[in-house]
């Protein structure tokens, strides 16, 4: 399987710059290790807030993004009380982890880059961090909150994605809920190797087969809630059924 080189060029396609020639070359003749990929960008991007955001932004414009993720993130851990564990699937190095850690939640964050996760451990040392993939590192329980932020666009693999959407669902305690931030577009789209966009629809689709619902009121609480100006970022919510 080919690896991919993380190019610093400018000219590189970002995550939202797309046609519908290079979706469908992308299609046919990318087959994306994940792995390698994310390690490598990682290692490349150390310390900088593109190992995990948008290579076509300046780091100013990221670390921006970044704050409006952690700020929709904090309301989200409080809301979503009394809920008490979560899993960060894809957590980077920890962007995310004081947030559940200053809200009282018992945080566990998982990434397959080696960089990412040592720089984790130092950023947030209260947060418990696995290096593995999410497909297949061990487990121990089950969570009652699973944070998946922009991760499944990453899943360009339709196979893996599936197999994604069941491992989680099954990882949540009765009652939990998985929180989802992505792109969701009307039309699904692959701009470049490592973004595949699905619309919310077939979210929808897969996670109500494997036993979740999606909250659609979850939504209206976070934009009446929110304070930085413009929307705040595209998060969902899909809730497990509570046991008995």
């Amino acid at each position: 399987m080919p690896k991919f080189r993380v190019s610093r060029d400018k000219n590189e396609p970002t995550d939202n710059a797309a046609n519908s020639q290079t979706c469908a070359l992308a299609r046919l003749t990318y087959e994306f290790d994940q792995v390698a990929y994310w390690t490598e960008r990682h290692e490349n991007y150390r310390g900088d807030p593109r190992s995990v955001g948008n290579l076509g932004n300046s780091v100013e414009e990221n670390l921006k993004g970044e704050d409006r993720i952690i700020s929709a993130v904090k309301w989200a851990a409080e809301d979503l009380k009394p809920l008490k564990t979560v899993l960060d699937i894809g957590c980077g190095y920890g962007r995310v982890a004081s947030c559940f850690c200053e809200a009282g939640y018992d945080y566990t964050g998982v990434d397959v880059a080696p960089v990412a996760i040592e720089a984790a451990r130092k950023r947030e040392p209260r947060g418990h961090f696995i290096l593995g993939s999410a497909l297949k590192v061990g487990l121990e329980k089950k969570f009652d909150l699973i944070c998946v932020l922009y991760v499944f666009v990453h899943f360009v693999d339709e196979t893996d994605w599936l197999l994604l959407i069941g491992r989680l669902s099954g990882q949540l305690n009765p009652g939990g809920s998985l929180l989802l931030a992505d792109h969701f577009p009307e039309i699904e789209n692959r701009p470049n190797k490592h973004v595949y966009q699905r619309p919310l629809s077939r979210y929808e689709t897969f996670f109500e087969a494997s036993g979740l619902h999606r909250d659609s009121l979850f939504n209206e609480r976070l934009a009446n809630a929110w304070h930085l100006g413009g929307s705040p970022p595209p998060f969902e919510l899909f809730r497990a059924q509570p046991s008995g």
